[in-house]
């Protein structure tokens, strides 16, 4: 069996085609929050920006390469949110593939989640009515315990959405819960979507 992979050709017509599905999406009513704690109506649900749960808790340091992640640790278990995993995408970086974040002892604080992928708000994607932006490749991690010198097997989860929605503030797929439960480390990403994902 031959497999054909994407030329040229190809990613433009499926650029073209995912801004065509904007628009018609676009025309057919939906809309852009004008204040991220704005309530929407659609699907016979309110959605609103407190659905996202981010409990506070106590401080918790980790050094990693590009940076101090301050996390936080509540009820058990230790979480790092928006915790940047490559350079922002944008200007020259745009249509290029992700380049990892640069070497940094700067702090950086992961108590909340990441922008998500630009995109339009749709009832069965919460994370779509989450803060938009670009800048958008981050992690969110979490961990029953920080131990360097014992490595343990992570699960990582990489939201769904057809690159056109979704994110990883859906709460869903928080992984407190899971965490706890089964003292798996359990880290998500938030990718690009179409058209971005499809050119770079």
């Amino acid at each position: 069996m031959r497999i054909r992979f994407m030329n040229r050709r190809n990613a433009k017509i499926l650029t073209a085609l995912a801004v065509a599905t904007a628009l018609t999406i676009d025309i057919t009513g939906c809309r852009t929050l004008n204040n991220v704690s704005d309530v929407i109506e659609g699907g016979g649900a309110e959605i609103n920006v407190a659905q996202f749960p981010q409990p506070r808790g106590s401080d918790v340091r980790v050094a990693a390469n590009n940076g101090i992640m301050i996390g936080r640790d509540f009820d058990g278990v230790k979480s790092f949110k928006g915790v940047p995993y490559a350079e922002a995408p944008i200007g020259k970086l745009r249509w290029k593939a992700p380049l990892l974040a640069h070497d940094s002892d700067a702090e950086i604080d992961c108590g909340k989640f990441g922008c998500q992928a630009l995109q339009y708000e749709w009832p069965s994607e919460p994370a779509s009515y989450y803060p938009k932006n670009e800048d958008c490749l981050t992690l969110n991690i979490w961990t029953s315990q920080i131990d360097h010198d014992n490595l343990k097997d992570v699960m990582v989860w990489i939201h769904g959405g057809a690159l056109g929605w979704g994110g990883t503030a859906d709460p869903v797929y928080s992984g407190q819960n899971f965490v706890k439960a089964h003292h798996e480390p359990y880290p998500k990403s938030e990718t690009r979507s179409a058209p971005f994902v499809s050119v770079a």
